[in-house]
């Protein structure tokens, strides 16, 4: 009876040591993943502030194309005239 005693608390420490080792594995993934996640967010972010800008520079070119072609417009006319 002293022996199942004993095995069964050598068994509970060996699962308890293992729970641990788990947990400890389970953390450190966590934290990576966490890592992965804020780097993730910072890249998209800076993706989403280039594509702002480009935007931003997309319609000032075409609105300065089309001032250009306006003026250009007018002064065919005028030269037509």
């Amino acid at each position: 009876m002293k022996e199942a005693v004993e095995l069964a608390d050598a068994n509970q420490a060996t699962l308890f040591q293992q729970l641990q080792v788990s947990e400890a594995a389970t953390a450190v993934a966590r934290t990576e993943r966490q890592w992965e996640l804020n780097s993730l967010i910072k890249e998209k972010a800076a993706l989403s502030q280039k594509l702002a800008e480009a935007e931003a520079a997309q319609i000032r070119l075409k609105s300065e194309s089309k001032t250009e072609i306006d003026r250009l417009l007018e002064e065919k006319r005028d030269l037509a005239d």
